[in-house]
């Protein structure tokens, strides 16, 4: 439905810049499904009225980066999907973007995985629009270099590789004009990843 019948924008600024964007809301005190919370209310406010929060993206993007700089918790899962949607709905510094990218495709663990490729399923689409300043002196797009370069530095871990391949098959088109750089790190996968006894299922 158009979220602008159940929330109005006075409200909504309300919700972001007296709740959202008060100076506690990584309160120690705060317990951690209190922040799984709050970002899925933010996560939800940005992906169904952006247009109306353009005013409030200074708030929204500290409030989800900040939980994006926490360690080993489960909000930060949530907050990776936040920002995603933050940078998929509005411009952002290119240095941004990308380091949010790579922390995505580094973040391979099997308890993280459900939000990370949710993240990454929104960040994807949004690049080459999002990147532009970065395309125009390349040839190869930069998601392509980074994929292929984290291929390489990470293929001796198993499900490192096959968090990176999902990546690349469940967003080939972005991938298939630069197919072949590609041929050797999927040749040197094959035998870890399916042509073994004890290979993984996945």
């Amino acid at each position: 439905g158009d979220g602008a019948k159940v929330i109005d924008e006075s409200l909504m600024s309300c919700i972001v810049k007296d709740y959202l964007g008060t100076l506690d809301n990584l309160d120690s005190s705060r317990s951690e499904q209190h922040k799984i919370a709050m970002l899925k209310l933010a996560t939800s406010l940005i992906k169904y009225n952006s247009k109306e929060l353009v005013a409030h993206r200074k708030e929204l993007i500290k409030f989800g980066w900040n939980h994006l700089k926490r360690e080993d918790s489960t909000s930060k899962c949530y907050a990776f999907v936040n920002v995603c949607y933050f940078l998929n709905a509005y411009q952002a510094p290119e240095k941004i973007i990308l380091q949010v990218f790579v922390a995505l495709l580094r973040t391979w663990q099997v308890e993280a995985r459900p939000f990370i490729n949710e993240a990454l399923d929104i960040l994807m689409p949004a690049l080459p629009h999002r990147l532009q300043e970065g395309m125009q002196q390349q040839k190869v797009p930069i998601w392509n270099r980074y994929v292929k370069k984290i291929l390489i530095e990470e293929g001796h871990i198993i499900t490192h590789t096959i968090h990176l391949w999902h990546l690349i098959v469940r967003h080939d088109k972005m991938f298939y004009s630069n197919r072949a750089q590609f041929v050797p790190q999927m040749i040197n996968s094959l035998p870890k990843l399916g042509l073994l006894p004890n290979s993984s299922i996945e």
